[in-house]
């Protein structure tokens, strides 16, 4: 059985409509489309809107105000925000409940050239008495409230931080001598050689006296053995390891039997140990004899 197709719709009723616009037309000028009503001017008075469906730019084409009906003629305005040819084939204009076409018509919007013309484009004049859309606005709007807190929340932060640089007591700088007996005396909080843990006792104490005689003769002590130490000092410290050779030497021995477990060592032998680092250190930091 054949189909039957439903009949097309009927042609959407036109309204003779012109745009009464100057030549050239600048960017942001106000344009008028002037429809003659007719008959159809006392259903006007019940509402008229203007709808444009067939904008390929954003915003090229934006309706101003309400349509306006004076006797027998509507009145819609509106303008475009940039400079181009355009073409509307698809504006419809819906009067007391009925959609008529508005008639296809072209355009060209052109810049406003400050002085002669000139062929650069620049600078653009703006729009002429026109209130920009709501989009607009709130974009700026949250533009500048994202950095009014940006702005805040940084000064905030710099406060706060000047605050707590005010508050906070100033910091003293050690000497290396009061660094080494800060260092002696965390050592003896941690009290290793009161807990038999007599191997980190003896790896403590040998870098902190390695350190404090390698940062005053400006050599890398840390990285050195024993031996290589001691004979470091021997050459190119003479002074130092005059006073201080014997007793360095011992303890350094010492220490060395404590870390591969060839000594017996107690928590006595320990404290012996800070003893003479001590007066190690008074030698170190009292100048070369």
């Amino acid at each position: 059985m054949k189909k039957t197709l439903p009949p097309p719709p009927p042609p959407m009723p036109s309204l003779p409509c012109q745009v009464d616009a100057p030549a050239p037309i600048t960017v942001g000028e106000k344009l008028l489309i002037k429809c003659a009503l007719g008959e159809k001017a006392s259903a006007a008075s019940a509402g008229v809107e203007f709808k444009n469906g067939d904008s390929d730019v954003p915003y090229s084409l934006v309706f101003l105000d309400k349509p306006q009906v004076t006797g027998a003629v509507l009145t819609q305005s509106f303008t475009s925000y940039k400079v181009g040819h355009y073409e509307f084939a698809k504006i419809t204009v819906k009067i007391g409940g009925e959609t008529f076409q508005v008639p296809a018509f072209k355009f060209e919007v052109k810049t406003v050239v400050q002085g002669e013309p000139s062929p650069t484009p620049f600078p653009i004049a703006g729009p002429q008495n026109l209130s920009a859309p709501w989009w607009w606005w709130a974009l700026w709007a949250s533009v500048i409230a994202v950095a009014l807190f940006l702005m805040v929340k940084r000064f905030m932060k710099w406060k706060k931080n000047r605050v707590e640089e005010e508050s906070a007591p100033a910091q003293k700088i050690l000497t290396p001598q009061e660094k080494f007996t800060q260092d002696l005396q965390k050592l003896e909080s941690q009290n290793w050689h009161f807990k038999g843990e007599y191997k980190k006792f003896a790896l403590e104490l040998t870098v902190i006296l390695k350190k404090a005689i390698g940062e005053k003769f400006k050599f890398p002590a840390e990285d050195l053995t024993t031996e290589e130490f001691i004979e470091t000092l021997r050459r190119r410290q003479g002074g130092f390891f005059k006073s201080a050779g014997t007793p360095l030497t011992g303890v350094f021995e010492t220490l060395d039997q404590i870390k591969f477990a060839k000594t017996e060592v107690s928590s006595d032998k320990c404290v012996g140990l800070i003893d003479i680092t001590k007066n190690i250190g008074g030698i170190l930091y009292g100048g070369d004899k």
